[in-house]
C-alpha cells in the first residue's frame, strides 16, 4: 500500500473512532436526560418507593429473625411491622401532643419575640453607633417575619398532613410487599446476569443491603442518643416542652450538615421569645454547640462507620441535586443514595477511580490515583471508545 493510502486509512480510522465517541456520548446525554426527566416528573410515585427499599433493607433482618419462628412470610413480615410501628406511633404520639401546645402559644410567644427584637435593635444602636432610620417600623417588620418563619416551619407539617400521611402510608404498603417478594426480586436480578458475573453480583447486593442497613441503623441510633441528650438538656435548663425541641433537633439531624443546625434555632428562638433570662438563652447555644461536636467528632464516625462516608464535596453536591428533584425528601435520602451509586460505581473499572474520588479516603491518601489507577482500563474516557 503507498504512503498516500496509508495516511488516507489513518485519517478515515480517526474519522471513525472521532464519530463513534461522539455516538457514545450523546447515547449517554441522552439516556442521563431522560432518567432525570424521570426522576423529576415521577417523583410522588418514586420517592415513596425509594424510602420502602431502604425501610425495607432495614426490616430485613428482623423479618429473617421471626422467619424461623413463624415459618410463615405474612406472619414475619406482618410482626416485623408491629415491632417497628409500636415505638413510632408512641414517640409521634408524645411529639405531637407537645406539638400543638407549642403551636397554641404560638400568639402570646409572637408579642415575647416583638418585645425581644426592639431591645435586641436598641442595643445594637447603643453599643455599635449603627443609626436605624425606623427602628419601630423595622422591629414591627422584622419580627413578623421571624415569627411567621417559625409559626410556618413548625404549623408546615400540620397543614399538609394529609400528603405526608398518604405518603406514609404508600411508602409502609410499598415496604410490606417488597419484603413478601424479598427472594423473588433478589433472584430476578441475579439471574439477569451472566452465569460468570452472577457471584460477583450476589455479593454486590449483599454489600449495598448492608451499607445501607448500617447507614439506617446507625442514623436511627444517632437521632435516639440526640434526642436524649437535647432533651435531657434543655429540661435542666429549664426550657418548655423540652422533649418535643429535643426530638425535633434529633428528627432534623436525618437532614446532613444544616439539620443540626436548624435545630438548635429553633429552641433558641422559642427561649427568647418565652423567657426574661440572659443566661438560658446562652445555655442553649452553648448545649447544641457541644452535642453537635460530639455528634460529629464521635457519635456519628463510630456509629454510622466509613462505609457510607462520602468527601464534603461530594455530599454536599448530593443534598443540592437531590435536593432539587425531591425536596426535603431527597435531601434525607441523598447520603445513603450516593454511597450505593458509590458502591456500584465500583463495581465498574471505567468508573472505579470516581467511585474512588467521592470517598474520603481520597482525601487522606490523594496519591492512590496514581500508585493504584494509572491503568488503561481505569481511564473513564476509554468509556466512549468502543471496544
Amino acid at each position: 500500500m503507498s504512503l498516500p493510502n496509508k495516511r488516507q486509512q489513518s485519517k478515515s480510522n480517526a474519522n471513525v473512532s472521532a464519530h463513534s465517541k461522539l455516538t457514545t456520548l450523546y447515547q449517554l446525554l441522552v439516556v442521563l436526560t431522560i432518567v432525570l426527566s424521570v426522576l423529576y416528573i415521577g417523583r410522588s410515585l418514586l420517592m415513596p418507593m425509594v424510602f420502602a427499599i431502604f425501610l425495607a433493607m432495614l426490616l430485613f433482618p428482623i423479618v429473617e429473625a421471626f422467619k424461623r419462628f413463624l415459618k410463615i412470610d405474612v406472619l414475619a413480615v406482618s410482626m416485623s411491622f408491629i415491632v417497628v410501628l409500636v415505638p413510632i406511633i408512641g414517640i409521634t404520639s408524645l411529639i405531637g401532643y407537645q406539638l400543638t401546645n407549642v403551636v397554641e402559644g404560638m400568639n402570646s410567644i409572637s408579642a415575647q419575640l416583638d418585645q425581644g427584637f426592639n431591645t435586641i435593635v436598641e442595643w445594637v444602636q447603643q453599643n455599635f453607633g449603627i443609626e436605624i432610620e425606623d427602628p419601630t417600623d423595622l422591629a414591627a417588620e422584622s419580627p413578623s417575619t421571624i415569627t411567621g418563619w417559625i409559626g410556618n416551619f413548625i404549623t408546615g407539617g400540620l397543614i399538609s398532613t394529609t400528603n405526608v400521611l398518604i405518603n406514609m402510608l404508600l411508602t409502609f404498603i410499598y415496604t410490606f410487599f417488597l419484603l413478601l417478594l424479598r427472594h423473588p426480586i433478589r433472584n430476578f436480578l441475579i439471574y439477569q446476569m451472566r452465569k460468570s458475573r452472577r457471584e460477583h453480583g450476589q455479593k454486590v447486593i449483599t454489600r449495598v443491603r448492608r451499607v445501607a442497613q448500617q447507614y439506617l441503623v446507625g442514623m436511627l441510633t444517632v437521632m435516639g442518643i440526640l434526642a436524649v441528650l437535647n432533651s435531657l438538656g434543655l429540661w435542666l435548663i429549664g426550657v418548655e416542652y423540652a422533649i418535643f425541641w429535643g426530638c425535633l433537633g434529633a428528627l432534623l439531624a436525618a437532614i446532613p450538615y444544616i439539620g443540626t443546625i436548624i435545630g438548635g434555632i429553633l429552641p433558641l428562638l422559642y427561649t427568647l421569645a418565652t423567657t426574661d433570662t440572659l443566661w438560658q438563652p446562652i445555655a442553649v447555644v452553648l448545649l447544641y454547640q457541644t452535642v453537635q461536636a460530639i455528634e460529629g467528632n464521635f457519635i456519628t464516625p463510630k456509629v454510622v462507620g466509613s462505609n457510607v462516608q462520602i468527601n464534603t464535596l461530594i455530599a454536599v453536591f448530593a443534598m443540592i441535586f437531590w435536593g432539587t428533584l425531591w425536596g426535603v425528601g431527597g435531601i434525607i435520602l441523598a447520603i445513603p443514595l450516593t454511597a450505593i451509586v458509590k458502591i456500584m460505581l465500583a463495581q465498574l473499572p471505567h468508573f472505579e477511580p470516581i467511585s474512588h474520588l467521592m470517598s474520603e479516603s481520597a482525601v487522606k491518601n490523594p496519591e492512590v490515583f496514581r500508585e493504584q489507577y494509572d491503568d488503561d482500563r481505569y481511564r473513564v474516557l476509554r468509556y466512549l471508545e468502543k471496544e
